[in-house]
């Protein structure tokens, strides 16, 4: 269990806090509690991502609200996974859009979206995703490969290697299909 109040080194101020023990002992009496929502220190005006649905401004709001808690203030990580990175795939924006509707079965992180049960709308869901597309990487894509003096191969000289490997497996192959056809017909 990780420290969650600033003094010792958590993102929650006392008052946040304060407002989470509210909440989790209103679950005793069943009455409904009113939270005051964190709003932006700072309008930043977000330029939207190309591609990507979303505003990135409602994003960011919608960000601290809900995910800063556990991903950090910008998406380093902390009790959930980092999100300042280099996303990979061809349409990162749908792979992140999904996690954050559905959630991740056996991990904390819970479904986001009102079909699945959770608190946000289809277009909040879009405005976090789009948030979430304008950070750069925390960490350069180089810090990810290991270090201590290791140099990883690149994936071209890998390729390379493996379609020369393929290749040798080929000519072996053709090479003992025509032994085998010349030894049957002596």
């Amino acid at each position: 269990m990780p420290a969650w109040g600033q003094e010792h080194g958590g993102p929650l101020t006392s008052e946040q806090i304060d407002a989470l023990v509210a909440y989790i002992l209103s679950w005793e009496t069943g009455e409904r509690i009113e939270v005051a929502l964190p709003t932006p220190a700072a309008s930043i005006v977000l330029t939207e991502v190309p591609g990507v649905e979303g505003d990135p401004n409602n994003g960011s709001l919608l960000y601290t609200q809900n995910c800063e808690v556990c991903h950090g203030p910008r998406g380093e990580g902390r009790v959930g996974a980092t999100l300042a990175k280099h996303w990979s795939g061809i349409r990162p924006d749908l792979s992140m859009r999904a996690t954050i509707a559905n959630g991740v079965n056996g991990s904390p992180m819970p479904a986001w979206s009102v079909d699945n049960g959770g608190p946000l709308a289809e277009t909040e869901i879009d405005d976090l995703v789009s948030y979430i597309m304008t950070w750069e990487p925390a960490f350069p894509a180089e810090e990810s490969q290991p270090s201590a003096g290791v140099e990883l191969p690149s994936r071209s000289l890998l390729l390379g290697l493996g379609l020369l490997a393929l290749g040798a497996v080929l000519l072996v192959g053709i090479v003992a299909v025509v032994w085998v056809t010349q030894k049957r017909r002596t």
